[in-house]
């Protein structure tokens, strides 16, 4: 059977389940399904090719860190860490470090950062501290300045507000 390009509240349906009652559309509104048809088709291309780009780790990993980053700025910790640790999941070493993607700094030493900075502000001071300990050990391994600054400049935020001030000076 042929599918009607009509749509359902414009086709209606008899009584008693009777042939459906067609209404004729004016010009005007024939013009707007036609333009209402375009946009769908067109949010369905879009569609798909997001789905594709979710299959693809890097896409992953950059909508999640994204998403943690704008979510913490929004004071929305708890999405933050759960989009910090979801990116942290799908970071390669090897694939998406800065040396390998261009990068300014790498996208593992960030999450870790942000999941940190979320543990911090939902209340869990060890935890976030254990987290930015973990990004900084993370920053030394892979010999990359700016993101070992990052993690650093975290590290000592969170040991002066804990009060431990000879420990957030600048380590070698």
């Amino acid at each position: 059977p042929e599918k009607s390009t009509l749509p359902s509240a414009v086709r209606g349906a008899g009584p008693g389940g009777a042939k459906p009652a067609v209404k004729r559309l004016s010009y005007k509104e024939q013009r707007e399904w036609d333009g209402m048809e375009a946009t769908i088709f067109a949010a369905e291309a879009d569609l798909e090719q997001c789905r594709k780009a979710a299959e693809d780790p890097a896409h992953r990993l950059n909508a999640h860190y994204t998403l943690a980053h704008v979510l913490f700025f929004q004071g929305e910790f708890g999405p933050t860490r759960e989009h910090a640790e979801r990116a942290a999941a799908v970071y390669d070493p090897a694939k998406h470090n800065p040396h390998a993607t261009g990068a300014g700094q790498d996208p593992g030493v960030s999450c870790l950062s942000y999941a940190s900075l979320a543990l911090w502000m939902l209340g869990y001071p060890d935890q976030a501290l254990r987290k930015s300990e973990e990004a900084l050990a993370h920053a030394q391994q892979l010999s990359h300045t700016f993101s070992r600054a990052y993690a650093l400049g975290i590290a000592a935020m969170f040991r002066q507000c804990r009060g431990q001030f000879q420990r957030s000076l600048w380590r070698r």
